[in-house]
């Protein structure tokens, strides 16, 4: 895919999977072709909804991650962002608390993470959890929003 290819009808293929981190080191975090679908679920599903509702830009700051990039970033190999199930992500202009209270109550998602500095959502295609975390630190994580 082209980088100005689109995914949904706001967001692209490259913002699935742009890394300042990957480009510095010339990692190719190039998303898999099988998991195509995952992402323009996670954008139906969840993104074009959030961008609708607020009605402002959304800025990803984090989606498909290749498994190197992900070992950099996460102690967990296991991460939903490898799968393609996972964003993390703030809305322009609006609180991130915000944001996750209208994700908590108006939609399906399979983990909820209000972050300090972002929002984190994932979705699976069957069996979405809807877990809700808070974690302010980095390392702690509450149930609910706090």
């Amino acid at each position: 895919m082209k980088p100005t290819d689109r995914i949904s009808e706001h967001f692209t293929y490259a913002e699935v999977t742009h890394s300042n981190l990957a480009k510095g080191l010339g990692m190719n975090n190039d998303l898999p072709i099988e998991l195509l679908p995952k992402i323009q679920q996670m954008a139906d599903m969840i993104l074009e909804h959030i961008r609708a509702h607020f009605n402002k830009p959304i800025i990803i700051t984090s989606w498909w991650r290749c498994p190197a990039l992900n070992q950099m970033i996460s102690n967990n190999p296991n991460s939903q962002h490898t799968k393609g199930e996972a964003v993390d992500f703030i809305v322009k202009d609006i609180p991130n608390i915000e944001v996750a209270k209208y994700i908590s109550k108006h939609l399906t998602f399979d983990q909820l993470v209000l972050e300090k500095s972002w929002v984190h959502v994932s979705f699976v295609s069957e069996g979405n959890r809807k877990e809700v975390l808070t974690c302010s630190d980095g390392r702690n994580y509450r149930k609910g929003l706090k």
